[in-house]
């Protein structure tokens, strides 16, 4: 989800003011995200469920591109999501 469909939907809530919704919205036109795609900040998951799944994936013979087909999500996403340590597994 979005920054700006985040504030959007928080302003459509009530959790947050006309102002504070109006200076969001001049706030990401300013950095340019009304016209671009926003910035992706994804921290890489290193939970034990992530290690398990690495385990597993590597064993039936997965690669990043068949997880990322199967999840409908951009290889390049995933692979951003994975940290380097677990990529290697894939190589």
């Amino acid at each position: 989800m979005s920054m700006q469909a985040m504030v959007k939907h928080m302003h459509d809530n009530g959790a947050i003011s006309d102002s504070a919704y109006s200076h969001a919205f001049k706030k990401f036109a300013f950095l340019g995200y009304r016209r671009a795609p926003e910035p992706i900040w994804i921290m890489p998951d290193t939970s034990a469920i992530h290690t398990k799944f690495i385990d597993v994936a590597e064993s039936k013979g997965f690669s990043i591109a068949n997880i990322a087909e199967e999840c409908g999500v951009p290889e390049k996403l995933l692979g951003e999501m994975i940290p380097a340590t677990s990529l290697a597994l894939f190589d």
